[in-house]
C-alpha cells in the first residue's frame, strides 16, 4: 500500500499504519531539497516494487504536511526515512539505494515459535563402504585392515612419501660414512 500525505484523513492513515503490526517505512521529504532530488529515482523504483504489498506500508510526507501528523517525529534533516513497527521507529542508515530501502524494509513479523527441547534429526544414512571401513585406517593404495600395527621397531609409512624419505636417509648415511 502508498500513502502519500496530502491533508488529514492521509495523516490518520498514515498513523494507523505506523502503529500496526506490520511494517511502515516512511520518507520524509522537502521540496527543493538536493538530496531528496537526488534519492527521488531509487524511491521512485521501491515504491513501484512494494505497490501492493501485503506486509509493507509505503508512505511519504513532504515537510510543510508533517503538521498534519498528531505526533509529530523529530527530524534532524532531509531525506529522512523511518520503518515504524508498532508505533516504534527505526531510523534508516544505510545507501539510498533501491536494494537497500529493499533489504531495510524486509522483515520477519511473524511471532517466533516456541520449541520445547531439541528437535529430533533423522540419522544419517551410512553407505556400505562407510560400514566396511568404520573403525579401519588405510594406507594410500591399500584396502583397509582392521587393528594392523608398525612391525618391531619400524614406523608404520603411508603411501610413497615414506620410501622416498627412507631411501633419502640412506643416501644421506652413505655420504656421511
Amino acid at each position: 500500500m502508498l500513502i502519500n500525505v496530502i491533508n488529514k484523513d492521509d495523516a490518520n492513515l498514515l498513523e494507523k499504519r505506523m502503529n500496526d503490526e506490520k511494517v511502515c517505512i516512511v520518507l520524509y521529504y522537502m521540496d527543493g531539497c538536493f538530496f531528496c532530488e537526488n534519492m527521488k529515482p531509487e524511491w521512485t523504483k521501491f515504491e513501484d516494487k512494494y505497490n501492493n504489498h501485503k506486509t509493507c506500508t509505503i508512505s511519504k510526507i513532504e515537510a510543510s504536511n508533517i503538521d498534519l501528523l498528531t505526533k509529530k517525529p523529530e527530524i534532524a534533516g532531509y531525506p529522512t526515512i523511518c520503518k515504524y513497527i508498532n508505533g516504534k521507529r527505526e531510523d534508516f542508515n544505510a545507501e539510498r539505494t533501491d536494494s537497500e530501502f529493499s533489504k531495510f524494509a524486509e522483515i520477519s513479523i511473524k511471532p517466533k515459535k516456541v520449541t520445547k527441547g531439541k528437535k529430533a534429526t533423522k540419522p544419517k544414512k551410512v553407505t556400505k563402504r562407510e560400514k566396511a571401513t568404520k573403525g579401519k585406517k588405510a594406507t594410500k593404495g591399500k584396502k583397509a585392515t582392521k587393528g594392523k600395527k608398525a612391525t618391531k621397531g619400524k614406523k608404520a609409512t603411508k603411501g610413497k612419501k615414506a620410501t622416498k624419505r627412507k631411501k633419502a636417509t640412506k643416501a644421506t648415511k652413505g655420504i656421511n660414512n
